[in-house]
């Protein structure tokens, strides 16, 4: 029921046009209903296809209640739709970080959301995609960061899949498991033969010509 007051009550706004730059207060931060009031508020927006100002919607509602995770996975999920990948990149880092050596569940969504659209970006090289899978890996286990080692592996990080291992279980000798899985050498530096092959080659090629 309170739920549905709350959608209810966000769709007369949005019929009216209402703006609530000053509707925060003190409790709201804390408030669940006011994280769905202004979800509701968003979602009345966006299927009337006003994209915008169902974004600015969930910024103030952030502004209002920083901490209230659902808003942050709204707006990033409607700038992903919108193809804003980099914007919604931003809104999933800015979550405010845990504040122990152990990750909320919250904290693990949004990192493993952060995770996800490095990887597409193929920014490897980002102090945020490790960081991101260790809070996954140390909030829900190592089996829900297989997909993202993959994509490592794949993408011949091995330097990167060690520092996250070695930091999800500190103090575990690993070398036996990542020598297992062909993750105990550096494969940077077999790029980087490569890429000096195929510069050579390109100039050789230039001087023939």
């Amino acid at each position: 029921a309170a739920v549905e007051a709350t959608t209810a009550a966000a769709a007369d706004d949005t019929a009216g046009g209402a703006h609530h730059g000053d509707a925060c207060s003190a409790d709201d931060a804390k408030s669940d209903d006011h994280a769905l009031y202004w979800q509701a508020l968003a979602r009345a927006l966006e299927e009337q296809g006003r994209l915008d100002e169902s974004a600015e919607v969930l910024r103030e509602g952030l502004r209002c209640a920083p901490r209230a995770v659902d808003l942050y996975l709204s707006l990033g999920v409607l700038l992903e739709r919108a193809g804003a990948a980099a914007a919604a990149l931003e809104v999933y880092a800015s979550f405010p970080p845990p504040e122990t050596d152990l990750p909320a569940f919250e904290h693990a969504v949004v990192a493993n959301c952060v995770a996800r659209l490095l990887l597409a970006a193929q920014d490897y090289d980002s102090p945020l995609l490790a960081e991101s899978i260790v809070t996954v890996g140390r909030r829900l286990g190592v089996l829900n960061i297989e997909r993202h080692i993959e994509a490592l592996d794949q993408a011949d990080r091995v330097e990167v899949i060690r520092d996250v291992y070695n930091r999800i279980q500190a103090g575990v000798d690993q070398s036996s498991f990542f020598a297992l899985k062909g993750w105990n050498y550096d494969r940077s530096s077999v790029r980087q033969k490569q890429a000096r092959r195929e510069r050579t080659c390109l100039k050789s090629g230039e001087e023939a010509t």
